[in-house]
């Protein structure tokens, strides 16, 4: 709910969200939640919300969106960071995922001499062989925040309380079908406070 250039930054998702033509979305919220339901309620620019609630038991990242697929009937899922903004084609996405059978797809960005994220390698079919820890990378493929799920593969999945990237992802990457989908599309992460100004500023511009 970090106000970016005059409104919250869920906002621009939610707007990005709706040009893709989605019509119901379900958040994940944890601490002060309250905060995001009394803001955007049960509906936003006709796009439907449902809410999942960690409440106390804090579950991890991949705890909590298996909880949140309760409310969802649909068979492959996205799932979206509530702290990045990468604007891309969902449908582009979802072809990638069908066409390659794959169990989840993940969004991924080229950058140049980065610190901050870590780095996925991908061989030449684009399956995702290797998540490497965050290092000083002169040119990689990094992870956008943005994935397809095949549903069922997370229900199964025995843990209730786990960490999507670090124990779902990168600890089942050599049994699980995941592949990558590279966007050129802008990239924003609002994690440093200059990362927050540079976002704000290039909304200024919109």
């Amino acid at each position: 709910m970090l106000i970016a250039h005059k409104k919250p930054f869920l906002e621009y998702i939610l707007e990005w969200l709706k040009t893709q033509e989605i019509e119901d979305i379900i958040f994940a919220i944890g601490f002060k939640g309250e905060v995001i339901t009394q803001h955007f309620k049960d509906n936003y620019k006709g796009i439907e919300i449902q809410y999942s609630y960690e409440e106390d038991n804090l579950l991890g990242t991949g705890g909590a969106i298996k909880k949140a697929l309760a409310y969802s009937d649909k068979n492959n899922i996205f799932v979206v960071n509530g702290d990045t903004y990468f604007p891309i084609d969902l449908k582009e996405l979802f072809a990638s995922h069908v066409n390659k059978c794959s169990e989840v797809t993940i969004a991924l960005k080229h950058l140049y001499n980065f610190d901050r994220f870590g780095t996925v390698e991908v061989n030449a079919d684009t399956k995702i062989t290797s998540f490497i820890e965050k290092r000083f990378t002169k040119e990689g493929f990094i992870n956008g925040g943005i994935y397809c799920i095949d549903k069922k593969i997370l229900l199964d999945y025995k843990k209730n309380k786990f960490s999507f990237e670090r124990d779902f992802l990168e600890g089942h990457v050599k049994n699980l079908k995941i592949f990558g989908k590279v966007f050129d599309d802008k990239f924003y992460d609002i994690g440093t406070p200059a990362d927050y100004k540079n976002f704000s500023e290039a909304m200024s511009c919109v």
